[in-house]
């Protein structure tokens, strides 16, 4: 009944206010951290049934030298303490504008850059070993999710530590590209959002 409740209040009070304010606390999050030298931000519509635009939030891994993993853990550690999508052993993450409140976003856009600011600056990356074994071909995967999961398909290309190639879901297909260094494996890939974000 909370639920029903708070979709008809959406409903009738229209979301426009809303997306405007959103809209504003992520460029105020954007301005704060793009100050950092290689931090880039990318904007993004609602998707699907979500009613909220999010944010791109990315660094250069070659300039900056912390995951977003160890981003996460700071900024939980830190004062004020935030909670973020941050995650893994990538470079990015999303920034969802819903749970903020009035003044929030400046503490955050400045803890933020005071994380990246102060990871370590990498002056130069060793280069990667080479690849320990074949890597290109036609690969079936199982992605599990919070709840269930599905099968995919990736086509995969290795050219020396490059990887290209594609990533195809149950209905959505998307571009996929990685590294490899000796054994180790990183791929990242983009599907096109549909449902929630």
């Amino acid at each position: 009944m909370g639920m029903l409740a708070a979709v008809e209040v959406f409903a009738s009070r229209g979301m426009d206010a809303d997306y405007r304010r959103w809209t504003k606390y992520l460029q105020e999050i954007s301005d704060q951290v793009t100050r950092v030298p290689g931090v880039t931000t990318r904007m993004q519509p609602p998707g699907g049934i979500s009613p909220f635009p999010t944010m791109v939030l990315e660094w250069d891994a070659e300039r900056i030298g912390i995951t977003a993993g160890e981003v996460r853990d700071q900024l939980l550690a830190g004062e004020p303490r935030i909670m973020s999508h941050a995650s893994g052993d990538g470079h990015s993450f999303l920034v969802r504008p819903p749970s903020i409140r009035e003044g929030d976003q400046t503490r955050a856009g400045r803890r933020i850059a005071e994380v990246l600011r102060g990871a370590p600056q990498r002056t130069s990356t060793p280069a990667p070993a080479a690849a320990a074994f074949e890597i290109s071909g036609r690969w079936e995967v199982d992605v599990k999710y919070s709840r269930g999961s599905a099968r995919h398909r990736l086509t995969l290309v290795a050219n020396g530590n490059r990887i290209d190639g594609t990533h195809i879901g149950r209905r959505l297909e998307g571009v996929l590209s990685g590294t490899l260094d000796g054994t180790r494996i990183r791929m990242r890939s983009s599907l096109p959002i549909q449902g929630r974000v």
